[in-house]
């Protein structure tokens, strides 16, 4: 018997599961904290929620949060995944942001606070096909034939197999193709499902129209897909494809490391290294840094990226008081001191290095943990001059539309359904008709579970069929010196237990609900009735 709960954080969620009194996770997203970001003088806000795991498992790149893990817990991730997780994070370390106030502190992370090289020593690097061996259960490992390393987890529990599922596909992606097989459970993490009606023809039509395609994307996934895709289908029309990333290298490096990670048909194909270099494709640091694009280019670029510099466009005056705050007298760049000077309403220096320090000049300065003024300047004035240049004016002055291809939360000329992965019934005839558990209740039948957040769920292993028990708002601890649980909350007085059973079945872990001890280890249930107590099997 186990326990599971799905935990929500925004619009995603992750998997909590007990198993013979081993807790163990999948996934570990974190909320990016704010909307509407503009350069300022913060770092990035993610929030996290704490969790109690001891394994984690992760699927996908939607798992920032195992950066501000309190704990040592080993972490079990395929070497592509993490590789995405590390750049997502030093790409939202890059900018400082405004923010006009603050949430909860306890709950709010900077990522600039985070320790790789701690993290790092937690990871178990993982492959596909592998299976981990634990005291009472195995995990292995399968691809989900979607993103670069992505992956799925069977679990071999007591001679059932139970899968946990973030991402399914069975249609032509780059990655290793799964093997079916058949498993008497799937718990499906769903996201957020994307009701857009536009499909992957519109998307390649607008491609083609005479504009300038601004693509928000997520750099290490997505991108490579959608990349992949338009090199093949426009090679023999003139479109310029422009990546905006800092990581574009690094991208392409570790790509072209990843051959056993990739379908047997792309591995055929592919030339090496793989050709992210071509001739019709720039790339860029910044926004900002853009120029000469053709009128029916496609620009790729980070959510953020986008959102930053074009929230930033229109904020002259904070930026050229926060300049005028900082003394600059050895900056050397001459293309760059004139569009300094251009945002300034005078060319003096306004300020007094007697001063008290400006208390955004201070966040600046604790953030990169250095008294270099000039260090500082020169990263603040380069963070500005990717919101506020004639360059960057001149980009999102010109005739451009917003592709919505991930379904973000964001205002957009098109929002499409690529459909690059499966339906849920093509994931039920794949794994030999499963009972189907899910956060989300579209496409589930009869004898499927709607597993809503923050409840906890009990799975009878040995029926694996269907569910016995939905417990809500409980704790679970040890019973500890034959302590009871009561709504939550420890009783002050002791058990008298008068039989030695009793004594040592409260020494286990268990479940209340409705006035009833469930003991998962032992399938027994007790209740109390004034002085008499009564045990069952169930």
């Amino acid at each position: 018997m186990s326990a599971v709960k799905f935990t929500k954080c925004k619009e995603k969620s992750f998997l909590s599961m007990d198993i013979h009194r081993d807790r163990i996770q999948f996934d570990y997203p974190a909320e990016i904290y704010g909307k509407n970001h503009r350069i300022g003088d913060k770092p990035i806000l993610v929030k996290v929620k704490a969790v109690n795991a001891k394994k984690i498992f992760v699927s996908s790149n939607d798992a920032l949060g195992i950066f501000f893990l309190k704990k040592d817990v080993p972490i079990y991730v395929t070497k592509p995944v993490y590789e995405q997780l590390v750049l997502r994070l030093k790409d939202l370390q890059g900018y400082l942001v405004h923010y006009d106030e603050e949430g909860e502190k306890a709950d709010l992370y900077d990522v600039n606070e985070v320790d790789i090289a701690r993290t790092e020593r937690n990871v178990i690097f993982v492959t596909y096909n592998e299976i981990i061996y634990f005291d009472a259960f195995m995990v292995e490992v399968v691809s989900s034939n979607t993103f670069l390393g992505w992956c799925n987890f069977i679990l071999h529990i007591q001679k059932k197999r139970l899968a946990y599922i973030s991402t399914f596909s069975l249609k032509g992606r780059i990655s290793f193709k799964m093997a079916p097989t058949n498993l008497h459970m799937i718990i499906l993490n769903q996201h957020k499902i994307n009701i857009h009606e536009l499909g992957l023809d519109d998307f390649l039509q607008v491609c083609q129209d005479n504009a300038i395609k601004i693509i928000p994307v997520d750099v290490s996934s997505m991108f490579l897909e959608l990349f992949l895709f338009l090199l093949n289908t426009t090679k023999d029309m003139s479109i310029q494809i422009c990546v905006v990333s800092p990581f574009y290298m690094e991208i392409n490096r570790a790509v072209n490391g990843c051959g056993k990670w990739l379908n047997k048909k792309f591995k055929i194909d592919q030339h090496d290294p793989l050709p992210l270099s071509i001739k019709n494709v720039t790339c860029y640091n910044a926004l900002s840094d853009i120029s000469g694009l053709e009128d029916n280019s496609i620009v790729f670029c980070t959510k953020e990226e986008f959102d930053i510099t074009n929230n930033s466009i229109d904020s002259c005056a904070y930026y050229r008081e926060l300049i005028e705050r900082m003394d600059k007298k050895t900056y050397e760049t001459d293309e760059d001191d004139k569009q300094l000077k251009s945002m300034r309403t005078n060319e003096e220096n306004t300020s007094d290095e007697n001063s008290e320090e400006d208390e955004r000049i201070k966040n600046i300065r604790a953030v990169f943990n250095s008294t270099d003024k000039n260090v500082l300047i020169d990263f603040v004035i380069a963070s500005i001059l990717k919101g506020d240049t004639v360059k960057a004016k001149h980009l999102f002055n010109r005739k451009y539309v917003v592709l919505n291809v991930m379904n973000y939360d964001m205002e957009s000329d098109y929002a499409f359904n690529l459909n690059l992965c499966s339906t849920i019934p093509e994931m039920r005839s794949f794994y030999g008709n499963p009972v189907i558990a899910s956060n989300m209740d579209s496409n589930l039948e009869g004898n499927d579970v709607f597993m809503t957040n923050e409840e906890i769920y009990v799975i009878d292993i040995p029926k694996i069929d269907y569910y016995v028990y939905n417990i809500k708002n409980v704790e679970r601890i040890p019973a500890g010196n034959n302590l009871l649980l009561f709504d939550g909350k420890i009783r002050n007085e002791r058990l008298i237990c008068r039989k030695n059973q009793l004594k040592k079945m409260f020494r286990e872990t268990y479940y209340l609900h409705d006035g009833i001890y469930f003991f998962p280890g032992l399938r027994k249930r007790v209740w109390f009735e004034s002085d008499k107590f009564y045990i069952t099997d169930y």
